[in-house]
């Protein structure tokens, strides 16, 4: 209760003419419920599939049916995956007049010239995210350097520390429990190779900051809105591990093949994910509300 009340007070000093939140939870509820009582405005902006295909409603329940009181009345609905409009018309048709599709951005800073080195992984540590399925891997490859950022989820400690006392018996596997996000993208600046093991997820930040970073991606499960292959940014397994294993080998062994794919990471990340160019598209929505 007493977080409940800390978090309407922190609405309250906010004092915003809109709201934003981003991934599905009794919060947004929440957000939106406040903002139609005090006249405010409030947007949504979607983080994965979980979002619009009713998979958090359904799994949830009291706290999914918060939630649909959010997706039904929100001001906007902001996609960051294109696909997920096709999948909010199927589970919530009548929200489709208010949403917008936007691609996550990040502020462009010129690359240092790092030597590449090892392959990242960067995930919650949550069974969806599979990092035995990581941590199998720097098993499999001990001639590489593996590194591992692997935050503890809460309510979910005796998984971390399993998944912290597999990776650390790993000698080529470097564990780390949590990096801040600003000082995050040293790590993708040096990485040859990131690897994606999520059941599903939104248009990561992980894949932007790979494009920043002009660090080729190998994604298990997923390929939102299919611009792993479309671009060329690395390679898409599409749940196969033994598929998964001989990419992650072709990208390590062929170097005029990693150029290629680096090059491309980049341009695609300049083209499309350049925050400065999003803003007059945020900015379009404020100002029709």
């Amino acid at each position: 209760m007493s977080g409940l009340l800390k978090f309407i007070i922190a609405l309250i000093k906010a004092d915003s003419e809109i709201y934003i939140s981003s991934g599905a939870g009794p919060e947004a509820g929440l957000i939106c419920l406040y903002s139609r009582l005090f006249g405010r405005k409030y947007i949504y902006r979607s983080v994965s599939s979980f979002d619009c295909d009713n998979s958090y409603i359904k799994g949830h329940r009291l706290l999914g049916l918060i939630y649909l009181f959010a997706v039904n009345n929100c001001n906007k609905f902001v996609t960051t995956v294109k696909n997920q409009k096709k999948l909010l018309s199927i589970s919530h048709p009548g929200v489709i007049p208010r949403v917008t599709h936007i691609n996550q951005g990040l502020k462009i800073f010129k690359r240092k010239n790092n030597k590449k080195a090892g392959v990242l992984w960067v995930s919650r540590c949550v069974p969806s995210k599979h990092p035995e399925l990581f941590i199998d891997l720097a098993k499999r490859y001990k001639n590489l350097k593996f590194t591992m950022i692997c935050p503890k989820q809460g309510g979910l400690d005796s998984f971390y520390e399993d998944v912290k006392s597999q990776a650390m018996l790993v000698p080529n596997l470097k564990f780390i429990n949590y990096v801040p996000f600003k000082q995050i993208q040293k790590f993708y600046d040096r990485s040859y190779i990131f690897i994606n093991t999520s059941d599903f997820e939104g248009f990561t930040y992980t894949l932007i900051q790979c494009g920043q970073a002009g660090t080729p991606v190998v994604y298990y499960r997923v390929n939102p809105d299919g611009v792993i292959t479309k671009h060329d940014l690395g390679y898409f397994s599409n749940g196969n591990y033994r598929l998964m294993c001989s990419q992650i080998s072709t990208l390590s062994r062929k170097n005029t093949l990693w150029r290629n794919k680096s090059e491309a990471i980049s341009k695609y990340f300049l083209k499309f994910h350049d925050i400065d160019s999003l803003i007059p598209k945020w900015t379009k929505i404020f100002n029709s509300l």
